[in-house]
């Protein structure tokens, strides 16, 4: 790996509906007439790597907490939700700072990119490694066996990654948890936010009376 991480980069806002994987606490789930908030453990174990070494893909349908599985699944198969609303998903914050994120709970919105450089053979730092932290879903059929589910992908720009490992080293443990964040298109065209107001959580926790942790 290399020597010395650069400044995370943040990437792209969430959109509605468009872009939006696994468990320890459910929070809400109200059947789509309200904010819908899952927060979940995922075990690093979990992620599949594709055939190229470049993406590891976390499941929602692999989460070891049938309860939060299901709640997902709920959420994703509400219409109003994956059609026409918003779904956010964001993760606690020593999934990119490890120990140094210390015992507040934070949460960074995703997508997400940091970078990591090394130095040339001149002494000149450059960035030989970036690893971005997204997401995305398959929204379900209510009623029927064609469930949501939700993906948490970590996509290198390296092949030589060994997404596990780095995981592990920087958690020292084998989970992390995230947090899927579901709104009503029209809650949030009431709520006055724009879409850069999404990537503070504490923002729309607020705004939606969301339970603190």
């Amino acid at each position: 790996m290399p020597a010395r991480r650069l400044r995370p980069l943040l990437l792209a806002l969430p959109a509605f509906a468009l872009i939006a994987s696994g468990c320890d606490t459910v929070l809400d789930n109200d059947g789509g007439n309200v904010v819908d908030v899952v927060s979940f453990l995922v075990r690093v174990d979990d992620g599949i790597t594709s055939g190229d070494g470049l993406t590891t893909t976390f499941a929602s349908d692999d989460l070891q907490d049938a309860t939060a599985r299901n709640l997902i699944e709920e959420i994703l198969d509400e219409s109003a939700v994956t059609t026409d609303g918003v779904v956010l998903l964001y993760a606690e914050d020593d999934l990119f700072l490890g120990t140094a994120s210390g015992d507040v709970t934070r949460w960074a919105a995703l997508p997400y990119t940091e970078a990591f450089e090394s130095i040339d053979v001149d002494g000149i730092p450059y960035v030989d490694l970036t690893l971005t932290y997204t997401y995305s879903f398959d929204a379900g059929a209510a009623g029927t066996a064609d469930d949501g589910n939700l993906y948490f992908d970590i996509v290198s720009s390296a092949a030589n990654v060994d997404i596990n490992t780095f995981l592990r080293d920087r958690l020292e443990t084998d989970r992390f948890r995230l947090r899927l964040v579901a709104i009503p298109r029209g809650l949030f065209d009431g709520s006055g936010l724009g879409l850069s107001d999404l990537q503070n959580y504490e923002t729309v926790r607020r705004t939606f009376d969301i339970a603190a942790e």
